[in-house]
């Protein structure tokens, strides 16, 4: 670089300072830079530093309580007051103190690689619960069981599919189901009813149990309508009702007020509770008996489900999984699978056997109220307050069929047990609704309710009656 053509910034200037560069032959040559310009750089990085601390100061959460800023600074070993200081400056005290500790602390970058450094790999651990050896006899027995029932499933399944007369049944069926009329209306109770189940198995499909706010099951005679059988023992509103698969007279109930009920009404009135089961935290939401009758599941806003030994009224499992209240449980005609759905918009299906979660069904756009298998266990109906019924395929694991059903929140699904040819639903829009398990067409709408229907039960073979609750009214359909 020629001489005549050096760098002078602070040309006029007296104050200078004269800097070495390396120029392009190599030399050290010298470029003036101005004081003046140096200071003011030096001067604004200070004025920038201080309105960064006190932009950090302001984002400092600090008590608003004089009170409590006076225990902060005393638990600092600072003075609770100085001479002429109010609350504001000794709150404005103690945030210049945070502040301070805060600076002195080493940045978490020095603090992460501090640790990166030190970090020594830990060995691999498996982290699991250790069970109670009841549900390890309990898993071993639904597996035995599991693998005769699905044998004889399938080949029932297969027979039907070459079946002519099944697939006339299913016609006979969609036939009567756009005839179906209101023969009975019952007021049920004071308060609206929330549940209802028509007994079925071993057990006479004419009696009819319900649920209500008032916290009372009551138990009717379809055919008769003779006075209902009460049973007193929840202090909070019924939330739902299952019959024993196989046991007569055998009923569970849950309730908000975080209990499960078991009840033998063939007993007396003073022995009619046979077991009481207080585990959950939570509003009991959903009840249902393992098919081999000799477990039963229930459902809880606690985000749990639980697993109870009918025989020894031991609680043998406590499953986690949903991250909001759980509302319904249901069991695979095998046992061999349980879903759970819940509000946090998922149906989940676990294996009984092993304790896993296998499935996870995620598509409804809001809370899932209701969830069953079908009969022939190749399918899984939920219902959601998104108005819609989604069909999910177990076999091909995704959803394969969505029903826009209704106009408001699907309350409850049900697939006719036993040959499963119809799928029943129902929703706050009044109504419930008959599907066609072929292509899943609407063939029958009961609309007889004034208000919510809540839950619906039915038991299908000669008489095909219909059970529906709404708002403290019973009513039966043939």
């Amino acid at each position: 670089m020629d001489p005549a053509t050096k760098m002078d910034v602070g040309s006029g200037s007296e104050s200078g300072e004269e800097n070495g560069v390396v120029g392009e032959n190599g030399q050290v040559e010298s470029v003036f830079f101005d004081n003046a310009a140096e200071d003011a750089r030096k001067e604004q990085e200070h004025r920038q530093g201080l309105l960064d601390k006190q932009r950090e100061a302001r984002a400092l959460v600090l008590p608003t309580a004089d009170a409590d800023v006076r225990l902060e600074l005393r638990n600092r070993g600072e003075p609770v007051c100085l001479f002429g200081e109010d609350a504001h400056d000794r709150r404005e005290r103690l945030r210049a103190l945070v502040l301070e500790e805060k600076e002195s602390k080493p940045s978490d970058e020095q603090t992460e690689a501090k640790e990166e450094e030190n970090k020594v790999e830990p060995a691999p651990e498996e982290f699991f619960t250790e069970g109670l050896e009841e549900l390890k006899q309990a898993r071993l027995k639904i597996l035995k069981k599991s693998l005769h029932k699905s044998r004889d499933r399938l080949v029932e399944s297969r027979k039907r599919i070459r079946s002519v007369e099944f697939r006339e049944e299913g016609n006979e069926v969609y036939a009567s189901m756009q005839n179906v009329a209101l023969v009975s209306s019952q007021i049920g109770d004071s308060r609206p009813l929330a549940a209802c189940a028509f007994s079925s198995g071993a057990q006479d499909p004419s009696t009819i149990a319900t649920g209500s706010w008032s916290g009372l099951v009551k138990l009717w005679d379809a055919n008769s309508g003779a006075p209902p059988l009460v049973l007193k023992g929840h202090t909070e509103r019924i939330s739902h009702l299952a019959f024993h698969p196989s046991k007569q007279g055998v009923i569970a109930s849950c309730s908000a007020d975080k209990t499960v009920h078991l009840w033998d009404t063939k007993r007396e009135e003073r022995d009619r509770v046979t077991a009481i089961y207080r585990d959950h935290a939570d509003r009991v939401s959903g009840v249902a008996f393992h098919p081999d009758g000799e477990l039963l599941g229930s459902s809880s806003f606690d985000t749990t489900w639980r697993l109870y030994d009918l025989e020894t009224g031991t609680c043998l499992l406590l499953q986690e999984g949903h991250s909001k209240p759980i509302y319904r449980i249901a069991f695979h005609p095998d046992g061999s699978l349980a879903a759970s759905c819940g509000l946090d918009r998922a149906a989940r299906v676990w294996d009984n056997r092993s304790g896993r979660c296998i499935m996870t069904f995620t598509g409804h756009v809001d809370s899932v109220l209701g969830a069953d298998f079908s009969p022939d266990g190749y399918q899984l109906a939920t219902g959601s307050n998104d108005n819609s019924i989604k069909i999910w395929d177990l076999r091909k694991r995704r959803c394969f069929y969505t029903i826009a059903a209704h106009s408001s929140c699907v309350t409850s699904v049900k697939y006719q047990p036993g040959s499963g040819h119809v799928l029943l639903s129902t929703s706050f829009d009044k109504t419930a609704k008959v599907w066609s398990r072929r292509g899943y067409v609407l063939v029958g709408v009961l609309s007889n309710h004034e208000e919510k229907v809540r839950r619906l039960y039915f038991f299908l073979e000669v008489a095909r009656q219909f059970a529906l609750v709404a708002a403290g009214i019973l009513n039966i359909h043939i």
